[in-house]
This record gives C-alpha cells, sequence and structure tokens, in this order.
C-alpha cells in the first residue's frame, strides 16, 4: 500500500575478533557480520553505460586497509554486493511466473585479514572472504515455488606484499584470486606497482602493471589480458612536470574483485605544474597545472580522445581557498563506449568545459562552500551542461554542527544511448534528452561528550530524463533521423525517466569502556521510479514521500575483551 511504513524486527548472531599476533601484525576477523548499521548508499539514475561506484561505508573494509589498494585492484564493495545473476532472473521465467524473492546483496559469512609491517619494511597482507549462495524464489500460478542460482559460494581472496626502500621509494605485488563453487567462471589478477625516487626526491618513475586470467571452464585455457601504466618526472620544487602513457588490453578484467569502468584503451599525456609555496600579497600559495592527454583504442587502433585542460588555486591569508578549471576537447572525438556493442562508436563534437570553486574559512561559526561549471558542445543543436552547488556550514557550538549540501545538474539537449531496436545489435537507437538532477543532503552532529555522539543524515536525490527526439546511430559513428517513436502500443513512454531516492542515517554511539560501545542507528529509505516526468521537484518529493518506505532500527554492542589480561588473571 501508498505510503505503508513497517518495521522489521530479527536478531543476529556475529563475532569481531581483533588479535594483536605482535606489535607489527593484526589481525582482524568477523563472522556472519551485519552491515545494515552502514551509512546508506548515494543512489542515482545512471544513464551511462559504466557501472556506479559506491563508497565502502562497512568498518571491517576501512580500517587497516591501506596495503590493499596497491595498483588498485581491490574494490571491497565487490564482497558481499549485488549477486552476478540479480538483473537476469526475469529472463529466466516462464509462462506464469513471477518473483516471489530476489535478495539483492549477498550473505557474507566471515572475513579475515590479516596486516603488518615487519622491521625492515616489507607490508604483509592477506584477506580472506567467503559469501554464502544467493538463490531467488520463483512461483507459478499454482503457488509452486522453484529457486534460481544468482550467486554461487564464493571465496575473495587477496595477498600483498609491499617492500618500503630508499628515498620514499617502494615496490609491491598484489594477487586476487576468485574461486566460485560449480561451474561459474574463476578470476585471478595478479599485479605491481612501484615508485623509485632519486636521493633528493626531486625525481621519480612510477608504474603499475596487472595481468589477469579468467577461468571459464576449469583451469585450463585461461582468457588472459593485460593492462600498464609507467610515468616519471620532477617532483618537487616550484617547477614540476610528468609524463605517462599507458595500455589496458581489450582482453583485460579485473572486475571480479576490482573496479574497471573501460579497458581496451591506450592513453599517453603530459602535465607541467608551477606552484608557489610561499605567501605572497594577499595569498599564502598558488598553485597551477596544465595537462594534455591522447587517448586511442587499442584494439584495432583507432584513434579515440584528445584533451586539454588547466587547473589553479589559491588560498588568501583570511583563509579563503578557490579554484578554476578548463577542461576542452578541441576536436572532434569517437565515444567507442557509449554504444554498448564492441566495435561500434558515437561521433562525439568538439566542447569547451570551465567551472570553478570557493571555501570560506571552517574556523568561523559560519562557513560556505560553493561550485559550478558550464559545459558547452559544438553540435549545432544547443547542447549544454549547467552545474551548481552550495553548502553552508554553521558550528552553533562545539558539540553542535549543521551541513547542508545543494547540487543542481542540468544537462541540456544531451545525447545518449537508449535501447536496441527489437532486440538487435546492429539497431542502435540514441536519444536527445533533458537530464535534471537535484541532490539536497542536510548533516548534523552533536557530541554529548567525548565518548557519546549523535550524527544525523538525510538525503533527497532527484533526476529525471525527458527524450525529445530519437536517432539511428549509423556505422560512421553519425545520426540519423529515424521512425522510431519510443512509444509503446498505448502511446505511453518507454525511456523517460524519473527517480527518486530518500535516505535517513541516524546514528547514536556510546563508548562505555575502551574499545567497547553501543550503537544505535536508525535507518529510512524510499526510493520511487516512473517513467511519468515533468512533475517538478516539490511535487516528486510529495510523492516520494508518500511512497512504501523501509525503515530499519537496529542496535549493536561491541565488546572489547583483553584476551592477555584474562590469561593473566587465570594463571594468577
Amino acid at each position: 500500500k501508498d505510503g505503508e511504513s513497517g518495521f522489521s524486527k530479527g536478531f543476529n548472531a556475529g563475532m569481531d575478533i581483533k588479535y594483536g599476533i605482535n606489535d607489527a601484525f593484526t589481525l582482524d576477523m568477523t563472522l556472519v557480520p551485519d552491515f545494515g548499521q552502514t551509512q546508506s548508499d548515494n543512489q542515482v539514475l545512471n544513464l551511462s553505460p559504466f557501472e556506479v561506484r559506491f563508497n565502502e561505508n562497512r568498518q571491517f573494509f576501512t580500517e587497516g586497509t591501506e596495503l590493499f589498494g596497491k595498483a588498485g585492484l581491490f574494490y571491497s564493495r565487490r564482497i558481499g554486493g549485488s549477486p552476478s545473476g540479480y538483473y537476469s532472473v526475469q529472463e529466466q521465467l516462464q509462462e506464469g511466473e513471477t518473483i516471489s524473492n530476489n535478495p539483492s546483496e549477498v550473505q557474507l559469512l566471515n572475513s579475515t585479514k590479516i596486516s603488518g609491517r615487519t622491521a625492515g619494511g616489507l607490508g604483509i597482507g592477506v584477506l580472506n572472504s567467503i559469501t554464502a549462495p544467493s538463490h531467488a524464489t520463483i512461483k507459478n500460478s499454482e503457488n509452486q515455488t522453484r529457486e534460481i542460482l544468482t550467486q554461487p559460494l564464493t571465496n575473495y581472496n587477496i595477498f600483498v606484499l609491499d617492500q618500503n626502500l630508499k628515498n620514499n621509494s617502494y615496490v609491491s605485488f598484489i594477487n586476487t584470486n576468485v574461486f566460485r563453487s560449480g561451474a561459474t567462471p574463476e578470476a585471478n589478477v595478479s599485479g605491481t606497482e612501484f615508485r623509485l625516487a632519486n636521493k633528493k626526491n626531486t625525481y621519480a618513475i612510477n608504474g603499475t602493471a596487472a595481468l589477469s586470467q579468467k577461468y571459464a571452464n576449469g583451469f585450463t585455457n585461461p582468457g588472459t589480458g593485460y593492462q600498464y601504466n609507467i610515468s616519471g618526472g620532477k617532483i618537487s620544487g616550484n617547477t614540476q612536470f610528468n609524463v605517462w602513457h599507458g595500455i589496458i588490453s581489450n582482453t583485460y578484467d579485473h572486475n571480479d574483485l576490482g573496479y574497471l569502468t573501460i579497458n581496451n584503451l591506450v592513453s599517453s599525456g603530459a602535465q607541467f605544474r608551477y606552484n608557489i609555496y610561499k605567501p605572497f600579497g594577499r595569498f599564502l600559495n598558488l598553485f597551477t597545472s596544465a595537462r594534455v592527454e591522447y587517448l586511442r583504442i587499442y584494439k584495432p587502433g583507432a584513434f579515440h580522445n584528445f584533451a586539454v585542460s588547466s587547473e589553479a588555486w589559491t588560498t588568501t591569508r583570511k583563509q579563503l581557498s578557490m579554484g578554476a578549471w578548463t577542461w576542452i576537447e578541441p576536436v572532434t572525438t569517437y565515444d567507442f563506449y557509449e554504444p554498448r556493442v564492441q566495435g561500434r562508436y558515437f561521433t562525439f563534437p568538439k566542447n569547451y568545459n570551465i567551472g570553478g570553486w570557493f571555501s570560506s574559512n571552517y574556523d568561523k561559526r559560519f562557513a560556505l562552500d560553493g561550485r559550478a561549471n558550464y559545459r558547452i558542445f559544438n553540435d549545432g543543436e544547443g547542447r549544454r551542461n549547467i552545474n551548481f552547488g552550495l553548502s553552508p556550514i554553521v558550528r552553533v557550538s562545539n558539540k553542535l554542527q549543521f551541513r547542508f549540501d545543494f547540487d543542481s545538474y542540468n544537462f541540456m539537449k544531451d545525447v545518449g544511448f537508449v535501447s536496441f531496436r527489437d532486440g538487435k545489435e546492429t539497431d542502435i537507437i540514441f536519444g536527445r534528452r533533458n537530464v535534471h538532477t537535484i541532490e539536497n543532503v542536510f548533516s548534523a552532529n552533536y557530541i554529548f561528550t567525548n565518548r557519546m555522539g549523535l550524527t544525523f543524515r538525510m538525503r533527497h536525490y532527484f533526476s529525471e530524463a525527458v527524450y525529445q527526439k530519437y536517432y539511428y546511430l549509423q556505422n560512421n559513428g553519425l545520426l540519423a533521423d529515424t521512425d522510431y517513436t519510443g512509444l509503446n502500443e498505448e502511446g505511453e513512454t518507454l525511456h523517460n525517466a524519473s527517480f527518486n531516492a530518500f535516505n535517513i542515517d541516524m546514528v547514536y554511539t556510546w563508548q562505555f569502556a575502551p574499545g567497547s560501545e553501543v550503537s544505535v542507528v536508525w535507518k529510512n529509505a524510499i526510493y520511487r521510479f516512473t517513467r511519468q516526468t515533468g512533475n517538478g521537484y516539490a511535487d516528486n518529493l510529495q510523492r516520494t514521500l508518500g511512497n512504501d518506505q523501509t525503515n530499519n532500527l537496529s542496535v549493536k554492542i561491541l565488546y572489547f575483551i583483553d584476551y592477555l589480561s584474562l590469561k593473566r588473571k587465570k594463571t594468577a
């Protein structure tokens, strides 16, 4: 029913263990954890060909995980995330069947990490996690049920070695492995990262490299891919520079335990920086940079993009920080990712983007941050983007603080992929659309004592896309007129979209003893998606608040037991 609000109740028994193996290494374990107390994800309307990357808010994967970030191969949200077969259940339904239950998250059974650094500067990290199988429940017209496996029992493993060298240099090795039960694909990725600097730390060379292997049918004949990036230049002084070159092959893929938006890319570029570190006039410092980047598709070696950008920022003696930037694509480029079909591309027009920001003194009771940018496209249709935002911050006292973030994104006459006509990948439909997005986030923090506090965060996100015209994407990357209407047999739109997300996260924490705390979390979530557009922000908010909502109230008690203290008492 519309507006129905319900509380679910349940009991979850788990266990967290933290053990100091010695002065350098620590063991962390979690058994059947409940991450219901983590901050809600910032859900968005995603029209791009790329997966949305969410922040990691789970404490187990944010503490003591610096080593596992080497070479950029680890994205912790893969562990306990959405089942790999979550979105394919609908396609497997038979006549008369409906989806009774389809879990959107995989249950994490246990996770263990060991990390530390020896006296010789060798960092060692091991992380292993196991997630339970996930099934969707299907019901037919006779109320009979069956299950579809959406994610098998899966083991995730990471191993890292990181050796510190002289002159702030280092060399690292990392291996990630994903093993799934049954006949589903396994994945193995090995990589390295290094930094080598001279004795005065004025010049340095940085690099990463990785090899991915996918085992689709047993452990023979794996599909392999590779990537590398190397850069070097002057890293200190007023004048600095850096040049780089990298390749990601068309078969490289580390997404089983990492995050990679695009492969099949060759990139080269250079950056020049001029900085002033000492105060001059009304300013404390000045930082400037200019950058040029040239991109090609690895296979078949076609030109992809060329861009020139610049940036400058400074802080005044009154602690006002401000900056400006530009991004220019001065030639016609070719987008090989928006069409969603390998080998096809969209001819992208010349465009010019300029933006700026400011941030006032946070030591004052009232502070204000602001940002804006304007992007115009040379496509003859008036395509442009106008984005802006403000963030007032009020510090009532040392105990109470409020912050409000407002952002507006306006993509006028934007162009992007719509669908495959009649399901044929050879018939690609693009559309011209207006996309308007408004995001409001209100947060408050109150500190009762140095061991007790309350935080409150409320977010409303509203985004809608309204299509004006449809096109056929030709083989030369240009758009041609089409008789496609984007309407169903009833004359209703198939592609207009309006998405609202409303979340409240309120957290009370009390550290009643060293390492021990009680946390009480209330979470409210409302999501609304519809093809009806044009109702305005206020009307959408009202309709969203009247929609079905989920409330979750959870209490977590964490008690620290000093094993060594208990052992001493036992032997006394």
